[in-house]
């Protein structure tokens, strides 16, 4: 028993355990209890700030929020079907780059949403919105652009969506107008479709 409780203290100790804990259920609850939704639509989920997640000045730490993005997003792939679609690709997805604009502050106890949406999707990346939500008068605390890099050693990046339309991707048209990320203009072309993982 002893040795039971030194191995728990010490993974409690040297592991964000946690956070592995958190993933897990966010993977069980997506696969298990989520509603099977399009990787199109704005996939929501709910937090609250806790004690643990506080800085000094006793609003939500600025590191916190990209931990809770990532809970969200982990949510939005497991429930739309993505993850499984890119294991079949053996493929993978890590975090290029973000961006977060802090508009005002999450305070202790404060109920929040998460809404993800991806945005835009290339030959190399997706990329994805993430807005907190105050669940009371809707304010936007926080915005967030995520590029999120597929990776593989089986896929060459400028053959990703053939692999998407061949398994089994439906195509829709997204939109005409030009769209921006990061400050970026993308062209028309690119914005005319996207491709999602049936």
């Amino acid at each position: 028993m002893k040795v039971v409780n030194v191995v728990v203290l010490a993974a409690f100790l040297l592991l964000d355990c946690y956070y592995f804990l958190r993933i897990l259920f966010v993977v069980l609850h997506a696969k298990l209890v989520a509603q099977r939704k399009s990787p199109l639509d704005v996939f929501v989920t709910r937090g609250v700030c806790l004690t643990t997640d506080l800085d000094c000045s006793c609003h939500m730490n600025n590191a916190r929020y990209l931990r809770e993005l990532d809970f969200a997003r982990t949510h939005m792939l497991f429930s739309s079907g993505l993850w499984k679609t890119l294991k079949h690709l053996k493929a993978g997805v890590v975090v290029g780059s973000n961006t977060i604009r802090y508009r005002r502050e999450i305070n202790l106890f404060q109920l929040y949403n998460i809404h993800t949406q991806i945005k835009y999707w290339d030959e190399k990346s997706l990329y994805i919105e993430q807005r907190y939500i105050n669940t009371k008068d809707k304010f936007v605390f926080a915005i967030a652009i995520i590029c999120f890099r597929v990776l593989s050693k089986h896929i060459h990046y400028c053959n990703i969506k053939v692999h998407m339309i061949r398994a089994r991707a439906r195509l829709f048209k997204y939109g005409d107008s030009l769209k921006v990320i990061n400050g970026d203009p993308i062209s028309m072309q690119n914005w005319c479709t996207v491709y999602t993982i049936i």
